[in-house]
């Protein structure tokens, strides 16, 4: 991938998807040729989270330069959103993925806020820690990450103040402070909490779901 770092596991398991030649779990890049050829006018929208997430990036950054010039590109009918990514580049890999697809990728990382401990006189806010551990080599998040807020989605009596007006909001990450680097030995008891508390589906899928009725909200409003 243009002599980019990539997670060497990662690596192993997109390679297999992408190759013609793996019969078993390979021919994604033939397929996308196929239905671009066919269906070059239509929107196509990648998407993932977790490992899922990881993958998704990958992907647009190799579909985005099997498709240079082509109607799938030039009409801006190609897009790709992940939740909870892992980290498995480093900043030169990430200016290159950045460089390729720029505002084509939104990458989204959970987060909200505690109702039992405080910062400064704030609730501390906390997101999925899995997209903020660099693996021990330096890896880093995609450029313009953004917070999905999502302090709703538990019970009532678990929410911090004004979880409910803010809630699906997505949120300015600033580097390098956010989404910053944690690793497992930083507070290990901490980094499970947060992690159970964050990374899985019904989360972001619930964060999303508010963010698209205020989506809706504002469109009708407009």
């Amino acid at each position: 991938d243009d002599g980019m770092v990539v997670h060497a596991y990662l690596k192993n398991k997109f390679d297999a998807l992408w190759s013609d030649e793996d019969s078993t779990h390979g021919g994604l890049s033939k397929f996308l040729k196929k239905i671009t050829n066919k269906f070059g006018n239509h929107k196509f929208l990648f998407c993932g989270l977790s490992h899922g997430a990881a993958l998704t990036q990958l992907a647009a950054y190799r579909f985005a330069g099997s498709q240079e010039g082509s109607a799938v590109m030039n009409k801006n009918n190609f897009y790709a959103v992940s939740w909870n990514s892992y980290l498995w580049t480093n900043q030169i890999g990430a200016a290159k993925v950045h460089a390729r697809l720029g505002d084509r990728l939104l990458n989204l990382v959970t987060t909200r806020r505690s109702h039992k401990t405080e910062v400064e006189g704030q609730p501390r806010r906390y997101w999925d820690p899995s997209s903020t551990h660099d693996m021990g080599h330096g890896y880093v998040a995609m450029t313009g990450t953004r917070l999905l807020e999502s302090g709703c989605t538990r019970a009532s009596s678990k929410q911090a103040p004004c979880d409910e007006q803010i809630c699906g909001y997505f949120l300015a990450c600033d580097p390098p402070a956010c989404p910053g680097q944690r690793t497992l030995s930083q507070e290990p008891l901490q980094f499970n909490h947060d992690f159970q508390k964050l990374h899985y589906a019904p989360n972001a899928l619930k964060g999303m779901k508010r963010a698209m009725l205020r989506a809706l909200e504002m469109r009708s409003k407009a």
